[in-house]
């Protein structure tokens, strides 16, 4: 197998990580928001509907399985104290977390989102291999990237010195920027964003950065025999070099 290919299904592999990653931040913040709420109230659907994010530039919205909760009262009431519980309650599809997009959305961009995107809302709080192909694909040239960065060095067993770190970081923000105009615009956008690597805050940078690590450890662990890739092209139908993200 090239490395092209290689790097493609490694780059599947760790678009999937990284979403997973992504999912479980958003919900740790999520049920955290709880927590205050329920501090507050011994209603959990008061206080699920009350954690629901309303900011500038996205709102969150709850849905729950009424029909599942028929009986499962005391079950959907510790949940709403143990991370772990509630986030079976979330994987199992009782809780649902949808999020209202940041703008209205052309046509064109809602037939490319298809099914995760209704009413206005994208339901991306779930499994990488249930989003769409082009959600998928969001999350992949970030992954892609990464590799990129870390591949070769990765393969010949060299070391990355901080000053290649900051560098890998910056090239990360920039194609992040290439894929994200929408920080531009004076609406909606954000304009700490919307600015070179040099110019973000300490906290933005460790972000980008932090998405060097998990490809070091994905080449790794391909180097190390514990990633099929033969598997990683059969299931996403990886054929051949080259392959677009």
């Amino acid at each position: 197998m090239d490395d092209q290919t290689i790097k493609t299904a490694l780059s599947y592999s760790l678009g999937e990580d990284l979403h997973e990653a992504w999912c479980t931040q958003e919900l740790q913040a999520f049920f955290m928001r709880l927590q205050k709420e329920l501090a507050t109230t011994e209603s959990y659907g008061q206080a699920l509907e009350k954690a629901c994010y309303k900011g500038e530039d996205k709102r969150n919205e709850i849905e729950i399985d009424t029909g599942w909760l028929v009986g499962h009262d005391t079950t959907a009431a510790l949940a709403m104290r143990n991370f772990d519980d509630f986030k079976k309650l979330v994987d199992g599809g009782v809780i649902t977390i949808k999020r209202f997009t940041k703008r209205n959305l052309t046509s064109e961009e809602i037939e490319r989102i298809g099914a995760d995107y209704v009413d206005g809302k994208e339901n991306i709080l779930r499994r990488f291999s249930e989003l769409s192909r082009a959600s998928q694909e969001d999350n992949l040239e970030a992954a892609k990237v990464a590799i990129e960065q870390v591949y070769d060095k990765t393969i010949a067993g060299e070391p990355i010195s901080p000053e290649e770190l900051e560098q890998m970081g910056a090239n990360i923000h920039e194609e992040w920027l290439k894929r994200n105009t929408w920080v531009y615009d004076p609406n909606y956008g954000d304009p700490k964003l919307a600015v070179p690597y040099e110019q973000l805050s300490e906290d933005e940078k460790d972000k980008d950065k932090a998405q060097i690590g998990p490809a070091l450890a994905k080449v790794q662990s391909y180097l190390n025999g514990l990633i099929d890739t033969d598997s990683i092209c059969e299931q996403y139908g990886i054929e051949s070099a080259g392959k677009s993200l």
